[in-house]
């Protein structure tokens, strides 16, 4: 009569696997004195403290060819210990690595602010991860001392459900070779008197700009005199913009017309000059290049004109 129970000749250990890993199927053996021996298993999963993150108690039975059997208990546990992996998937981030320092202008101040949706991440358990972003604007600083106006920080966090945290950063830091940009300067003007100083604007990408503002003293030109208005913007790193409006003093009464030409120059205008003339071959009059010698003067300003040659009548 067989009462005894099968011995076990080989038993899989218990197991520490990730989420990802396969459950294993690793047979126990047994051995009986008088039978041959048959094993099975069952599993029982208790769970844990997140969805990836359990055991499977796994019972073995062997059990000889009169019923008798033993019975033992391999553990498996499951966990997820492993964070997810963050890819800079935009395309204005995705030549960058995590840490790494952007030396940009600060025009893109505003773009690098919009990048909350610039990663993705993947978890070889989860599905469902949780991101989180973080912009952080580290303050002004001095060019001249740091080489920067400005230090960014994007801090993109994404959560496993089992509490797995993976972050990436960028340092952005902001440089200024941009000059500011002058708003409102006038144009090149001709008038009898100076009109008030124009309301001009510095504008500049980073913080703000320095406007200075200079006029000249009247300047003494050929039939007038002009004034120099100059606006000026500087950065705080030094970058400047200047721009100036000519203004052009005349006494009120249009352009000066002078013909130079031997015998003509200086005449008032509806004089009457006899002039040299020569003929062609036919016996017709070659008129003069006067209209070649007319000169035209306003001031300090290019006028431009009109002239005509009109032969009024002719002799013999």
């Amino acid at each position: 009569m067989d009462t005894q129970a099968p011995t076990w000749t080989f038993f899989p250990d218990d197991l520490d696997l990730e989420c990802s890993d396969e459950l294993p199927i690793s047979i126990a053996m047994a051995t009986d004195n008088c039978s041959e021996v048959s094993v099975s298993y069952v599993d029982d999963r208790i769970d844990g403290d997140c969805p990836q993150s359990y055991t499977i108690v796994r019972t073995w039975t062997a059990t000889d060819g009169c019923g008798n059997s033993v019975v033992r208990e391999q553990i498996i546990e499951f966990s997820d210990e492993t964070a997810p992996v963050i890819e800079f998937a935009d395309e204005y981030i995705s030549e960058y690595t995590n840490g790494q320092a952007v030396y940009t202008e600060c025009s893109e101040y505003t773009n690098i602010f919009k990048l909350r949706r610039a990663v993705l991440a993947a978890d070889d358990c989860s599905d469902n991860l949780e991101y989180d972003f973080k912009f952080e604007d580290l303050g002004n600083f001095d060019c001249d001392e740091y080489g920067y106006s400005g230090h960014l920080r994007t801090t993109w966090s994404v959560m496993d459900e089992c509490g797995n945290i993976s972050e990436a950063h960028i340092d952005w830091y902001l440089v200024d070779e941009t000059a500011p940009v002058l708003q409102g300067v006038p144009d090149d003007i001709c008038t009898t008197s100076l009109p008030p100083v124009a309301n001009v604007q510095a504008i500049d990408d980073c913080e703000f700009a320095v406007l200075t503002f200079e006029e000249s003293d009247p300047i003494d030109c050929d039939g007038g005199q002009y004034v120099e208005r100059t606006w000026t913007a500087t950065d705080l790193c030094g970058n400047t913009t200047s721009e100036t409006q000519r203004i052009t003093l005349t006494g009120g009464d249009g352009p000066d017309i002078n013909v130079n030409y031997p015998s003509l120059s200086g005449l008032a205008t509806g004089s009457m000059v006899q002039l040299a003339s020569s003929c062609n071959a036919e016996g017709q009059a070659i008129m003069p290049d006067l209209i070649s010698a007319i000169e035209v003067g306003d001031g300090c300003s290019n006028a431009t004109f009109t002239a005509s040659l009109t032969e009024m009548s002719s002799g013999d």
